[in-house]
């Protein structure tokens, strides 16, 4: 986690276009909610504390201010719901904002953690080559 911090120490660097910014629980809630794919029943107010009350990540578009991409983290410490908005994709928004949030929660004291669905094959590649991630497998 050390190398890690030292590797951020002077920021996250963004495209041109983008900018780092706080989620806004007023703002915001409705995009986090209508893209994570559990929402249901309840997960409105729920999301809504996460903003205020958690850590968070969020990637905003120069232009308009809407979010690009963002994180959040659930009350256990573990990374949750990382979205990058389709226009905004394969422009590394994704891997900004996780390690932008890891640096928030390593900083707190909080050894990131997180699982990734055994389907989502995209995501899963691309923790197998981040050097600053351990793997478990669950093979019976």
């Amino acid at each position: 986690m050390t190398r890690f911090l030292e590797r951020t120490k002077d920021g996250i660097p963004l495209p041109e276009g983008y900018y780092w910014d706080e989620a806004d629980p007023e703002k915001d809630t409705q995009v986090l909610f209508k893209t994570w794919k559990y929402s249901g029943p309840g997960d409105y107010e729920r999301i809504k504390a996460q903003i205020r009350n958690l850590p968070s990540s969020m990637i905003r578009v120069s232009e308009t201010g809407e979010p690009a991409a963002f994180e959040l983290t659930d009350p256990w410490g573990f990374v949750m719901h990382r979205f990058t908005l389709p226009p905004h994709r394969s422009k590394g928004l994704g891997s900004a904002v996780q390690k932008e949030i890891f640096v928030k929660l390593i900083k707190r004291g909080i050894i990131p953690s997180g699982y990734i669905e055994t389907n989502n094959s995209s995501v899963i590649e691309s923790a197998n080559k981040n050097p600053y991630r351990t793997r478990w497998d669950d093979a019976e």
